[in-house]
């Protein structure tokens, strides 16, 4: 019989999204400060960390040159650009909901020599082909 670790499993996936997170964070203080924004370098703020996961984005940022806020989803993976990605319907929504404020960041090959990202402005049904993959089973009436 097969022993998978499904915790194991799901610590190292929470431990991965975290520090692509925190990359990301990173990487917009460093863009904000560069662009002479001090004041909103030190706002951005890592909303999931903070206010907890169920917001349908991470970070909350800023445009830069204006106060514009921007909203941003950060997906990290070790495997490469052309494997797919999971997001939430919650994600996919908020992204509608919120336009072009709306960041997909996409980190793949996480932490080896050649990481990449690519980053897809919402709505995310106009940039990204969706494929519905997980459905929600509920208790059938009458049971």
């Amino acid at each position: 019989m097969l022993n998978i670790n499904f915790a194991a499993i799901e610590s190292s996936n929470r431990a991965l999204g975290r520090a692509g997170e925190e990359s990301v964070v990173a990487a917009e203080r460093l863009r904000l400060t560069a662009a002479g924004r001090d004041d909103l370098a030190g706002e951005v703020r890592h909303v999931s960390a903070v206010d907890g996961d169920g917001l349908g984005y991470d970070i909350q940022s800023f445009q830069g040159v204006t106060d514009e806020p921007v909203f941003i989803e950060v997906k990290t993976t070790r495997y490469g650009k052309e494997v797919p990605f999971y997001i939430s319907g919650n994600e996919v929504e908020t992204s509608i909901e919120l336009g072009p404020a709306y960041r997909l960041w996409r980190l793949y090959r996480h932490g080896k020599p050649d990481t990449g990202y690519d980053r897809l402005p919402g709505p995310l049904t106009q940039r990204a082909r969706l494929k519905p993959d997980t459905y929600r089973g509920l208790p059938s009436v009458g049971s």
